[in-house]
């Protein structure tokens, strides 16, 4: 019995791992202003585009998370008894990226609300993950030789187009096969790529 369970989770848990690359997270956490713990908070996540809304609380670690959210801009708004409510807009998400929001509430009405306003930032503290999103703006405007999809690939700050190999082989066809892209380094044939739609 413990073999077949076993091999049961060795196929499913990598298909759950698949189904979150399309997705990103906001978490962060809430305190007052003196930096102490403020649990119990209610957090909302907004999406601007959808007017979807999700909701969550904060832990007795001060912290929220609000994963599997699609990609979009959204609203981010903290509230709890006895503060200010306190929000941002215009936080990005993208395919797996967590964004970081924390939530610094001041004592007064729930009625009376705090607005922050501002970028991201710079650095990422919550994922080593890299990647880069290619606006749909430079796909219109970008000269693409054949619809070459992975013309765009070049676009990333860790991606090198090489000269391809003689003789294409693989099972790709077309431009395809003859294209030589190295990401942050690594061999050429350690990049792989899946098209849906």
């Amino acid at each position: 019995m413990s073999r077949r369970l076993s091999v049961f989770l060795l196929i499913v848990l990598p298909v759950f791992r698949l189904g979150a690359q399309q997705f990103g997270e906001i978490t962060g956490t809430v305190t007052d202003a003196s930096g102490a713990i403020v649990a119990g908070a209610q957090v909302t996540v907004t999406n601007s585009g959808t007017q979807q809304v999700r909701n969550a609380a904060s832990n007795d670690s001060v912290v929220y998370a609000m994963p599997y959210l699609v990609p979009g801009t959204y609203a981010v708004r903290a509230e709890k008894p006895g503060f200010k409510v306190t929000s941002q807009a215009g936080v990005d998400v993208h395919v797996g990226n967590v964004a970081r929001i924390d939530f610094r509430l001041e004592l007064g009405e729930i009625s009376q609300q705090v607005e922050v306003t501002g970028g991201a930032p710079l650095l990422n503290t919550e994922s080593v993950a890299l990647g880069s999103v290619i606006e749909s703006a430079q796909i219109v405007n970008l000269p693409l030789n054949g619809r070459d999809y992975l013309s765009l690939v070049t676009l990333s700050s860790n991606a090198v187009g090489e000269m391809a190999a003689g003789g294409g082989s693989g099972l790709q066809g077309g431009v395809r096969a003859a294209t030589a892209i190295s990401v942050a380094g690594q061999r050429l044939e350690y990049n792989h790529s899946l098209l849906s739609g």
